[in-house]
């Protein structure tokens, strides 16, 4: 059993759940502020209320935590998914977006790695 989840999962990392207080900013012309919900050294998950519009395919994202001066600005990232948590809301529906890191750079990724050991609730 444990052989055949490790094989159908895609992710090549492994994924920690975001702790409370954490927050991603996608960049853009209508900028997009969610709850961070869980991250990898890859990419990561975020919940936004948002209408039936997509995100754009590239983007530039900040990553905050309340309450502490932790911040990641600038990380480039593709877009994964977006997509609309349910679809019997009306265009104020919660949606989730995942994103994939592209191109980091060194000081994003030791920001990045601090975040997972310091600021997050376990791994999934």
């Amino acid at each position: 059993m444990y052989a055949h989840r490790a094989s159908s999962e895609r992710r090549q990392e492994p994924r920690y759940k975001s702790c409370e207080g954490a927050f991603a900013v996608l960049q853009g012309q209508a900028p997009k502020l969610g709850r961070l919900v869980d991250l990898s050294r890859r990419g990561l998950a975020f919940q936004y209320v948002g209408g039936k519009e997509c995100l754009q395919a590239t983007n530039i994202l900040d990553i905050f935590l309340v309450g502490s001066a932790f911040q990641l600005k600038r990380v480039p990232a593709r877009t994964q998914s977006d997509i609309q948590l349910d679809p019997s809301c009306a265009d104020a529906a919660m949606r989730r977006c995942s994103v994939e890191f592209i191109g980091l750079a060194p000081d994003q990724s030791a920001a990045l790695e601090e975040l997972i050991r310091h600021h997050t609730c376990g791994e999934l």
